[in-house]
């Protein structure tokens, strides 16, 4: 049993296939590559999603959102694609769709939390310590 996974990564097509051992191909089953309406929407999503983020050479940051407008018309669309892909499973497949998960659901703290373990986790890779941004109160600021 194969599993297609839909997820967002940065200039990475937007398909993985996985068998019992790991990635087994990033693209999509065989079964759907003469389908040129999903493959023109996963483009599109994916030029779109690589937009999100700055990579100058000198450095590479996520800019995220622009707007909450901007968040819901992407998470449309990532969930308009998952159900296409849904209705069309190969025999030998399940799907899960982890782009949903990461776009969709209770996105007004999930991208900063997103974010902040991205962050965390390149910083510790390298050996630093990541510093919570300091929380300020101003009930008690006299």
């Amino acid at each position: 049993m194969y599993k297609i996974s839909f997820q967002m990564e940065w200039d990475e097509f937007p398909i993985w296939i996985y068998d019992d051992f790991g990635v087994v191909d990033v693209g999509v089953p065989s079964e759907w590559k003469a389908d040129t309406h999903l493959l023109e929407k996963l483009l599109e999503v994916q030029t779109e999603y690589n937009s999100f983020f700055i990579d100058d050479g000198k450095s590479f940051e996520m800019l995220g959102f622009q707007s909450d407008e901007q968040r819901r018309q992407f998470c449309k669309k990532i969930q308009s694609l998952s159900d296409y892909m849904k209705s069309r499973i190969p025999p030998g497949y399940t799907f899960e769709d982890n782009a949903s998960k990461e776009f969709c659901t209770n996105t007004d703290k999930y991208s900063d939390n997103a974010r902040i373990a991205r962050e965390k986790a390149v910083l510790e890779e390298y050996g630093f310590e990541y510093k919570f941004p300091k929380q300020t109160n101003t009930d008690t600021d006299c």
